[in-house]
């Protein structure tokens, strides 16, 4: 049945279509009670994000275009100087610390939970001062000193950050993290979901999502401080160093 209507909806005009599924979401909407037409059209708009991330994937030829428009790994690699080393936590395919090896000219440790992950970052990623490794960061602190530690995107998957951020910082001696973490406070609909009881997370696998008060409140429970923060892109960007 699902196919004969996908097949049907291809016969569609575009246009005509996206005309359609809007009245039609719209109408169904307006005859629930206003809570319940929210909850609604919350959920059909998270199935089009999905939608739209997967198109934008096969628009980028297998890379989301919001790499090249956020250039959010400028963020790390100009943070970042010749011969230090860098310790990348929860690397994923491997792609930053490629380039901080290769734009900053340091070396680079990453590390990832998920076996699939550094498989990939080896195959696609791999640089002569870039070394791929599974781990679990909550259970084992890779040994040797490190002068960075990168978390982008990450630290809001983990339990316990206070906590982690120093020990890294004490089993590290890291002088400098470089953080980026989504922002709750990137859109009044993000609360309003919220209140709404319905998933408010830009990821069901996150922990948390920080507002910017949040945030600097567990960087100093961490006996950590603050020195440079961005808001931008609904995440926040955060250098941040021992006090």
């Amino acid at each position: 049945m699902i196919r004969l209507v996908e097949i049907f909806l291809r016969l569609v005009p575009a246009g005509l279509l996206a005309r359609l599924i809007g009245l039609a979401a719209a109408a169904r909407a307006r005859g629930l009670a206003p809570d319940e037409g929210l909850r609604f059209l919350f959920a059909v708009q998270a199935r089009l994000d999905n939608a739209l991330a997967e198109e934008a994937v096969r628009y980028g030829l297998g890379v989301h275009p919001k790499h090249r428009h956020m250039r959010y790994h400028d963020f790390f690699v100009t943070r970042i100087t010749a011969g230090q080393r860098v310790l990348d936590v929860g690397c994923g395919n491997g792609y930053l610390a490629r380039r901080i090896a290769a734009d900053a000219g340091a070396a680079v440790v990453g590390v990832d939970i998920v076996a699939a992950n550094i498989e990939k970052a080896c195959r696609l990623h791999a640089h002569e001062r870039v070394e791929f490794r599974i781990g679990d960061i909550l259970r084992e602190i890779p040994a040797g000193g490190f002068d960075v530690i990168a978390m982008s995107n990450v630290l809001e998957h983990l339990p316990g950050r206070p906590e982690l951020l120093r020990r890294l910082a004490e089993a590290t001696g890291a002088r400098r993290f470089l953080i980026r973490v989504p922002n709750f406070e990137r859109d009044w609909t993000v609360p309003l979901k919220k209140e709404l009881g319905i998933d408010w997370r830009s990821d069901s696998t996150h922990e948390t999502e920080h507002t910017s008060a949040e945030f600097e409140a567990e960087i100093d429970a961490a006996g950590l401080l603050v020195r440079e923060c961005l808001l931008g892109w609904g995440e926040i960007w955060a250098v941040v160093e021992p006090r």
